[in-house]
């Protein structure tokens, strides 16, 4: 696909760059790795993430499939916007 306004991207790359530039020279952040804080040192964190990203695995799936499967079907841009029936 091509993108016709290339005008979005000049607009947002300054900023992308400047963000990375803080990122990277910023006299704020640590060189060194700590321990995380011992609210977070929990098998409760790792169950969590990997239930997130189950579940945003899941809804990317979805989301795929369903934006292919009204193609699938004969007459589907006919029925845009009515609940879907059995014929």
């Amino acid at each position: 696909m091509e993108v016709q306004n290339r005008s979005i991207g000049a607009f947002a790359m300054p900023f992308a760059a400047a963000a990375m530039a803080y990122a990277s020279l910023g006299g704020s952040i640590q060189r060194e790795i700590t321990p995380l804080v011992p609210a977070l040192q929990s098998n409760w964190l790792i169950a969590h993430v990997v239930t997130c990203f189950i579940g945003y695995a899941a809804f990317a799936v979805a989301g795929v499939s369903g934006s292919h499967v009204p193609g699938a079907f004969p007459g589907a841009k006919e029925r845009a916007g009515t609940a879907w029936r059995a014929a």
